[in-house]
């Protein structure tokens, strides 16, 4: 987890600086775009569609709680019917937070880049830093403003609450030593293991602060100053 973060923090990290790093540097990092679930760009649906950065934050946004809902509702649903027995969604909780790990950096970069525009001083248009094509005083970019703003709350805000909720709820459990838990508290918070499994338990509230550390080295740096 520690090598899958380093390089979803670096790898964007040009951009979000306003920076050009060295092209052996580029060229090693790109290749680990894989880690952030990115794969719009290889897509390359520009070519064949009309795909502007609106088009990609929707994309982007959208499939991962496209796949959580079906994990989350449909795969128990399926399951219960079949077994005739119910199948809770806990037990499907745990690849929908490693997922949540994975899109948790690139998709929250994507979301705050929706916000950075730059603005002309010759004309006195602003322009989406992503994509010059998009006027942010236009309709377009307007219309789906209020849809940026939810995804705010849904991931760079709502991932870490939601990290936050599932361990305070069993931070009882959480913050004994391994050995001393009894087998029904294992089964408690099996589902909410990959957040406490690289901690010691007295630190299970860390996988919060974690991604406010991430967020700060990656999306928010986009609104630093480009200056230097």
């Amino acid at each position: 987890r520690t090598v899958v973060t380093l390089y979803q923090i670096i790898t964007p990290m040009a951009f979000n600086l306003g920076v050009e790093f060295p092209d052996n540097y580029e060229q090693m990092v790109s290749s680990f775009e894989v880690l952030n679930l990115d794969l719009l760009p290889s897509l390359n649906l520009a070519c064949m569609y009309e795909f502007d950065f609106v088009n990609s934050l929707i994309v982007t946004t959208m499939w991962p709680i496209a796949v959580a809902l079906l994990l989350l509702v449909v795969a128990p649903l399926l399951l219960t019917i079949v077994r005739a027995e119910f199948v809770s969604p806990k037990t499907f909780l745990g690849p929908v937070l490693t997922l949540s790990f994975l899109v948790f950096i690139s998709t929250s970069t994507k979301v705050l880049s929706y916000f950075k525009c730059d603005e002309f001083a010759d004309t006195g248009k602003r322009y989406l830093e992503k994509d010059y094509g998009l006027d942010c005083d236009g309709d377009r970019y307007k219309a789906f403003t209020v849809y940026g703003v939810a995804m705010i709350g849904i991931y760079p805000i709502g991932i870490p609450c939601l990290y936050f909720i599932l361990t305070y709820s069993n931070r009882r459990v959480l913050s004994k030593p391994e050995p001393t838990r009894t087998d029904p508290e294992k089964a408690s918070i099996a589902h909410i293991a990959f957040l406490v499994a690289n901690y010691e338990p007295k630190f299970w509230y860390f996988e919060t602060i974690e991604c406010f550390r991430k967020l700060s080295l990656t999306g928010l740096l986009i609104f630093s100053c480009h200056c230097a």
